[in-house]
Order: structure tokens, then sequence, then C-alpha cells
């Protein structure tokens, strides 16, 4: 029996030591659900508008300083890291004039349209399209086709229709002596292949009141829908009208959770059937929250969706909302929330990014929140885009001691992306035997044996997801380069 027992355990032993190495069986546990940054930052810059294809490439259009002036730039992802689209979009670039306040827009073939603000004798809101090789310019400006001089414009918002014509509101002042004097308007109008037609006149609900930060969207006729702040003389409101063809409508009353305090920054989207939903930041008198509303058309009313402020610390300040809708016309929202107030109820704290969706019932974080990539830094303006599922947010973040860069994040879920092109040091050899984990920014890290071209022995490699490229770690890591190394195992 003992001889059996021995024959049987050198048995073992020699099937053991003819058969080959297997290759590691360690794999990366799936988060189904997580924010994946988009490259490295992609500029240093300011007010970046962020749109996405129907494929889901992200798209921004922002401003950033050359030492002498403020100018415009568009970058799109390649799929390997942001590449400019044309240089400086303004018209004056070159000179002392800024340029700021971008908002972009997609057309059916994915290229962009960008409207801004541009400084010169005339406030210029200026429009530009990417033709594919560079950027064409849509008459002087959307504001002065009759030179009307010295008329302050800002805060331009851009949406193309079905046939990628823009449409574009903006802020303007009419009577100019030492400042606006005549109250600041909002208008809009729509190029119609060879010239800016106006639609109606002013929208403001009072003439003699300030209005300002519009935010339009157009419906499934090509008709816009504006929502915009406005003084009464005492409190700023928010209101919205449609244009019906002929006419601009206002639709219910002030959306205002609180009419005796200032609302301001509306971010407007149409659900499938027409209907406005606008989110906002209000003051209750102490500190600002977030606010979402819809249009119900058959009551000429605004209802609350969910329970209303939204925001993360409802005793914080939170602000510059940015709303999309899902397929099913749930909106998502993105906004800035400063941490902690001080003592005259002013943001004392780092400033961070959330994102909520609406789920049905409730108001959800989606994902890990905030955003931010670094929670020591303060972060501002997120600009969310939501196409065809592709959730994505682009937002300006930085410190005291440096300016700002601009990041984007897209919302992963559940299913396979490519990250990058091939791994392997030299193309062509034999590479296997991967080992990979993941970093608490759920970038993964690779580690594999790879044949040499040189001397034929096998070398252990590892390289690490940067968010655009995979980047080496050192060289081989073998003890001796001149003998095999395989199966390696990384944590």
């Amino acid at each position: 029996m003992k001889r059996l027992y021995i024959l049987t355990i050198a048995l073992i032993i020699m099937v053991s030591a003819c058969t080959a190495p297997q290759p590691n069986q360690s794999t990366l546990e799936p988060e189904a659900n997580y924010w994946q940054q988009v490259g490295s930052n992609l500029a240093t810059g300011t007010n970046a508008s962020l749109a996405q294809t129907t494929t889901g490439i992200p798209v921004v259009a922002y401003y950033a300083p050359d030492g002498t002036s403020e100018n415009i730039y568009v970058k799109r992802w390649n799929g390997d890291g942001w590449e400019p689209l044309g240089g400086i979009l303004d018209v004056n670039s070159g000179d002392s004039l800024d340029a700021d306040d971008p908002s972009l827009a997609l057309d059916s073939s994915g290229n962009p349209v960008v409207s801004w603000r541009e400084d010169g004798a005339l406030d210029y809101i200026r429009v530009k399209r990417w033709n594919g090789t560079g950027w064409v310019q849509l008459d002087t400006s959307v504001n002065h086709p009759e030179g009307v001089l010295n008329q302050p414009a800002s805060d331009p918002s851009l949406a193309l229709d079905s046939s990628g014509n823009p449409v574009v509101s903006w802020t303007q002042c009419l009577v100019v002596s030492a400042g606006c004097i005549s109250g600041d308007h909002i208008y809009v109008k729509r190029w119609n292949g060879n010239s800016w037609v106006p639609l109606g006149g002013l929208l403001n609900i009072n003439s003699n009141q300030n209005a300002s930060e519009s935010s339009l969207a157009l419906d499934s006729s090509g008709n816009p829908v504006v929502s915009w702040q406005e003084s009464d003389g005492l409190t700023t409101n928010i209101h919205v009208k449609r244009w019906d063809g002929s006419n601009w409508l206002p639709l219910g009353i002030v959306l205002d959770a609180n009419f005796n305090q200032n609302a301001s920054s509306p971010s407007l989207a149409l659900d499938s059937s027409g209907n406005p939903i606008v989110s906002w930041q209000e003051s209750d008198g102490f500190t600002t929250n977030i606010y979402v509303k819809r249009y119900n058309s058959d009551s000429d009313n605004w209802n609350p969706i969910g329970t209303n402020p939204i925001d993360v610390n409802l005793n914080q300040f939170a602000q510059n909302p940015s709303l999309a809708l899902d397929s099913s016309g749930n909106p998502v929202v993105s906004w800035e929330e400063c941490l902690s107030v001080d003592i005259d109820d002013n943001c004392s704290g780092d400033v961070n990014i959330y994102v909520k969706q609406w789920n049905g019932t409730s108001w959800v974080l989606v994902g890990s929140n905030p955003l931010d990539t670094s929670l020591n830094n303060s972060a501002f303006f997120p600009s969310l885009s939501l196409v065809n599922g592709s959730l994505a947010v682009a937002w300006q973040e930085g410190s005291n001691s440096s300016g700002d860069s601009l990041y984007v994040k897209k919302y992963v879920t559940n299913s396979w992306q490519d990250m990058g092109n091939l791994l392997d040091v030299a193309g062509g050899q034999s590479a296997v035997n991967s080992s990979i984990t993941r970093k608490t920014n759920n970038n993964p890290v690779v580690a594999w044996d790879e044949d040499d071209t040189n001397t034929g022995t096998r070398n252990v490699y590892v390289k690490e997801w940067s968010g655009s490229a995979w980047l080496a770690k050192g060289g081989a890591l073998d003890k001796v380069l001149a003998n095999d190394a395989e199966n390696p195992s990384v944590a």
C-alpha cells in the first residue's frame, strides 16, 4: 500500500513537470457604472461648452488667454487625445480684444457650430461653423448687421434646427450712456442660410428691467423656447417663452420657488412632447440651491420634479446648473456646490461638481460624486451633455496658485469600450499571460510577458492607462534580461 502511494505521488510530479505553465487567471471585477476621465486636462481655460456626437465623441469650446487677450478655441477627442479644430476662432484675434461666453452645438455630421461674445468697435455676437477643414463665419455678427455702435451684448445660447441652421438668443443693451440705461434685453435670431432673421422683438416681460442669461432649445418644428432671468425691480425671476411662428407666448408664471428671493442661471431642455424642463439656482435668503420644474401645458403651470431643492448639502451654496434629458425624458443635472460657508454666509471652502438624475421617483447621484479630479481644488461651471445614452460633463478646475484646467469625464455603464491601441512593446511579437488590476481612480494597470525582438527571450512589462493612452512603467522588469521571465501577477 505504501509502495502504491509513493508511485502515485511520483506520477503526479511527472505530469506536473511536463505540463505547460498556464496563463494567470486574474480578473478585473467589473464596476458596472463609474466616471472615466477623458484624457488628461484638455487645456487651461474657462467656461467650457460641451457637446457630443451621436456616437459619444465629446467636443468642447472654451476661452483662454494668450498673454494679451481671451480667445475662443475648440477641441475634439480623437480616441487618443484632444485635438484642436483649427486655431483661434475670434475674428479680431491677435489683438487686445477679448472673446468669451462660447455656446456650442453639433450638426448631424458631428461638425461644431459655435457662438460667442467678442469685443470690438461693436460688441459682437459671432457665429462660426466648422466645415471639416476650417471655420466659416456666418455673416458679420448676429446682433449688428446694421452696424449700430456701442451696444453691450453677452451670453449667447445656440441651438441647431433639423437643417443645421443655428438659432441664437443673447442679451443686449439698447441705450448706453455711462452704463446701460435702458435695461438689458433678450433677443433671438435665426440663420436662414444667407442672413440673420429676427424672431419677433425683445422677450422681456418688463422692457425697462434687466434680463440676461438666456437658455434656448428648439422643438420638433424648429421653433425656439427660451428661458432667462429678469429683474422685477426688487428680485430676479425665471421666465420662459415659446415662439409660435409669429409671436412669443409666455409659458405659465415665473418658475421661482420663493418669489421674494433671487433666481438665476436657468438651463432649459425640451421633452419628447415639446414641454420644457428648467433647472436654475435660487436663494432662500441664506444659501443658494438648485431647483427643477417641468411645464404642464394642460394647466399652463410649472410643477416641481420630485423634492426640491436637489443639491447635496442644502445649507451650502449650489449654483450654475446644466441640464439634459435622457431618452425617457427624465432630467439629469450637474452643478457646482460649495463645501462650507463662513459666518457671513459666503462660500469659504472648496467647490465641487455633482450630478444627479431623476429616476422617476427620486433624485439620485450618478456614480461616485463629486467629479473633481482633486478635492483640494475648486471646480466651476459644469457643462453636461447626454446623447444616445452617453453622459459626459466638462468643467474647469484649479487652485488659488494656478490657472484653471478643463476636464471631461464620461459615465461608463455596462459596456465594452476600446482603451487605446496595442499594449505590446513591440507589435508583432508574442505577448501573453496578462495580469490586470485597477487603481482607485478606475484606471487599469496591466502586466504581461513578451518576446524580445533582439535576444529571443521573454521579458515582463507593465503599462498603466492614463485616461487617453497606455504609459509604460519603466522598462522590462526582469532581473536578468538574457533569461526568460513569464507569468507575471500584478496588484
